[in-house]
């Protein structure tokens, strides 16, 4: 089995949403709890509101993206998935194929499966830099198969 997605993985889905919920969660409920004047002219309920609405939408945001990264590996007899909590082989049978985005700074991968799967029909996870694509290089077959350009 040879992992196809990036080591940074467990980082992105559970280290940064869990950084970003303690310190902006704290911060948030500091600035709801605690008693202050406001900032120059600004009213301090604007201010809280500002600040509930950012975590707010910054945990949704986590929750829709880095949230829903899963790990991917690719074996002989299929498509293994996991989110570090349950596993789930994919035979090639029900794989549609791959596909991957390329942003400025990264790329993100997609799992695209014929039905529904236990993760649902599209999987997003980051595929690895320097694993990703040696990976089908070696495996034409499988790259031929998978791989959607």
């Amino acid at each position: 089995m040879e992992r196809i997605s990036s080591n940074l993985t467990l980082a992105y889905k559970f280290v940064l949403p869990i950084f970003w919920l303690v310190l902006m969660g704290s911060t948030t409920a500091a600035i709801l709890i605690v008693k202050f004047a406001g900032v120059g002219n600004t009213s301090p309920w604007v201010i809280r509101g500002v600040m509930l609405f950012i975590f707010l939408s910054g945990a949704l945001f986590l929750a829709l993206t880095l949230m829903r990264l899963k790990r991917i590996e690719v074996g002989e007899e299929g498509v293994y998935v996991t989110n570090y909590f349950k596993n789930v082989r994919y035979p090639f049978s029900e794989v549609d194929g791959i596909t991957v985005t390329s942003f400025f700074i990264f790329s993100v991968g997609t799992l695209h499966l014929k039905g529904k799967g236990s993760f649902g029909q599209h999987i997003p996870f980051i595929p690895s830099p320097s694993r990703f694509y040696s990976f089908f290089e070696e495996n034409p077959e499988l790259k031929e198969r998978l791989l959607k350009v």
